[in-house]
């Protein structure tokens, strides 16, 4: 899931950020939440600190009658996520030029008007990051499968495990920050990718996000901390792949 944040001193205005990106972000249910929304940038900084981000999207007021402003806030975001979407936002066109003095590499800069006009660029921006995406997951490999009403895709890379659930030929798909399900098998599971393996009759790993095994209690230890269950008649087979992935595995 994306991370979403928004830091703008105007309350008013920060509510209407607020409601046109949770709107948006439902009405296409897109994998983005809002994280958080507040007028105090040292809030961002403290929830970079405590969150392992990667790739967030970040819509900040440069102006935000605080010690830091939103291009010192930027500066300080990229020490902690360097791969993040920087927007701008601020009454001032004319500060378009200097943002790029800061050399944070932002994707945008909104001049505040209309509330249509923002939520209008607002919308195209989280367009374009999606675009953007979509595009860079085409060049990976993709687990594709159906929840509910739609279908989705998730890089196999972030996937850790699939269990089967009690329903009948339904499975859960858990990956590092979500869970979904689907109807599936999990002998078709382990047909899908090299990387898909059965470590028990419930389980299928990910055999690449796998951090260690433990023998003695039959349990694998996923990248998360998470864990699946180890049958015996799996333990070589498991180690086997682990050896051939991390010739130091004992």
């Amino acid at each position: 899931m994306q991370s979403i944040f928004i830091c703008e001193d105007n309350l008013s205005q920060l509510n209407n950020f607020q409601t046109i990106i949770n709107n948006y972000v439902m009405m296409e249910d897109l994998e983005m939440e809002l994280t958080l929304a507040t007028d105090n940038p040292i809030d961002i900084l403290e929830s970079l600190k405590e969150k392992d981000i990667s790739n967030g999207i970040y819509f900040l007021d440069i102006d935000l009658n605080h010690e830091m402003d939103g291009l010192q806030l930027a500066q300080a975001i990229r020490e902690y996520d360097q791969l993040g979407s920087i927007v701008f936002i601020t009454t001032h066109a004319e500060m378009a030029a200097v943002t790029f003095k800061y050399k944070v590499e932002a994707l945008d800069f909104i001049v505040k008007s209309s509330v249509e006009q923002i939520q209008g660029q607002m919308i195209e921006i989280l367009k374009l990051i999606r675009e953007r995406q979509i595009q860079g997951n085409s060049r990976q490999k993709q687990f594709v499968f159906t929840s509910g009403s739609k279908t989705r895709t998730i890089s196999i890379d972030k996937i850790l495990f699939f269990e089967s659930l009690p329903q009948a030929h339904k499975i859960a798909i858990n990956t590092f920050d979500s869970q979904y399900q689907t109807y599936d098998s999990l002998s078709n599971i382990e047909k899908y990718d090299d990387s898909f393996v059965r470590c028990h009759k419930s389980f299928v790993i990910n055999i690449d996000n796998v951090e260690s095994i433990d023998t003695k209690n039959k349990l694998v230890k996923m990248m998360n901390g998470s864990t699946c269950l180890l049958a015996n008649s799996r333990i070589k087979k498991i180690k086997q792949l682990l050896l051939e992935k991390q010739p130091k595995y004992d």
